[in-house]
């Protein structure tokens, strides 16, 4: 299957489902269709090189089985909403260029103005780490959102996980994920909601700046 910048048709009916499974919509979710079954096929590809049981491989997410540029994109969402608190408090535009030229710049205007859906005193211990220069900001973005999609898979598949899609200086990052379990689980719920229209519009040349700069 050719990767690209953007979503193919089989991704955006992933996307579709993951986020009605996320709202909750059980009747529109890919566990009740065929697309599930054809979709878990795909995941078997994916991941067969890997020693996982049947009952592991049925619990890691279907975006594993999606094109690794539209893989790659997810992850770059996941953290630039994981790292929301910290780009909406950067007043350095040089800084917040490279990732909206990462996900797009209507992506991230969606990204830094939705509401937070936690309470005000959960919001208050949401995490705020400091922000890199801008050289290495992209690579910063992603590696967090790989390290929230690894903390979204079953825990003893982790480490293989991130071996298989070389994410290895993200897994480092997972237990800071798992301590902001509240944040990181909205986090990882809007990546999921919002994954079709961002994904959307993301540039062509996407794919290209994550590989570039996929790394800590």
């Amino acid at each position: 299957m050719e990767s690209t910048g953007h979503l193919s048709a089989a991704t955006l009916e992933l996307a579709r489902a993951c986020a009605a499974s996320e709202r909750g919509d059980c009747g529109a979710a890919l566990v009740q269709t065929a697309s599930d079954r054809r979709a878990r096929a795909l995941l078997a590809q994916e991941l067969h090189a890997l020693p996982l049981s049947w009952d592991q491989l049925h619990q890691c997410p279907l975006w594993m089985a999606w094109p690794a540029a539209s893989r790659d994109a997810l992850c770059a969402l996941a953290g630039a909403g994981w790292l929301r608190l910290s780009l909406r408090g950067c007043i350095d535009g040089r800084q917040l260029a490279p990732v909206a030229g990462l996900v797009g710049a209507e992506a991230l205007g969606v990204i830094l103005k939705t509401p937070s859906p936690l309470a005000p005193e959960a919001l208050a211990s949401a995490p705020k780490p400091l922000l890199p220069p801008p050289q290495s900001i992209a690579g910063y973005v992603v590696a967090w959102g790989r390290a929230l999609m690894l903390w979204s898979c079953p825990q003893d598949c982790r480490e293989a996980l991130a071996g298989h899609f070389s994410w290895g200086p993200s897994l480092a990052l997972v237990q800071s994920i798992g301590s902001h379990a509240e944040w990181s689980q909205a986090a990882l719920a809007h990546a999921h909601s919002s994954a079709e229209a961002a994904l959307g519009w993301m540039p062509e040349q996407a794919s290209q700046n994550i590989q570039m700069t996929g790394s800590l």
